[in-house]
């Protein structure tokens, strides 16, 4: 609940506490992990998420957060082993097809990133987040005119897993903010 009231340093001794009691349930360090990936520091983020992996192997959800907080902190590789991880089972889930661009431009694998982020736009033509690193990989490339085009888009919709856990979250609360987050959220999905 207090995570879900955006009480985070609150949120953080629960979640410690619940994962000392319930060592082997997954979701203590899930939610740790979605909480440091959110106030910091990201490399308990890092932590708290291969340990829920450790506990729940090859969770999608928890595989795609990994491969984010490992793209944030710079390490590409790892970032890009959750996104395969992830795309070997699920050849089509937008987050991980987006994350493996954004790893291939990092590299400066521009056609490969330009043919992963068309393939998310494709999809899901409302993952417009996919613009900005999609105009960057075809620059990359040397195609101004195609770069010009999406780095001029707004990229305000997030490309994120479907996730109960996070979806048994944002419920909790019954309150006219979260009945907001919650519309907002399926504007985005379109529903």
């Amino acid at each position: 609940l207090l995570m879900a009231a955006e009480q985070l340093d609150a949120a953080e001794p629960c979640y410690l506490n619940a994962q000392q009691l319930a060592p082997t349930d997954a979701r203590w360090p899930y939610y740790l992990g979605q909480l440091y990936r959110i106030k910091g520091p990201i490399s308990q983020a890092a932590t708290s998420f291969a340990r829920a992996l450790e506990l729940q192997p090859g969770d999608v959800p928890t595989l795609v957060w990994l491969g984010e907080v490992h793209l944030t902190q710079g390490r590409v590789d790892e970032a890009a082993q959750q996104f395969s991880t992830v795309l070997a089972k699920q050849p089509t889930l937008v987050p991980a097809l987006f994350g493996a661009g954004r790893v291939a431009l990092a590299r400066q694998e521009y056609a490969l990133a330009v043919r992963l982020l068309e393939q998310c736009l494709t999809l899901d033509p409302r993952a417009t987040a996919t613009h900005y690193p999609l105009g960057m990989a075809y620059r990359g490339l040397g195609n101004t005119n195609l770069a010009q085009i999406h780095l001029a888009q707004p990229g305000d919709v997030k490309i994120q897993p479907v996730d109960p856990l996070m979806a048994a979250l944002d419920e909790a609360l019954e309150s006219p903010r979260a009945y907001d987050i919650r519309g907002g959220r399926l504007l985005e999905t379109g529903d």
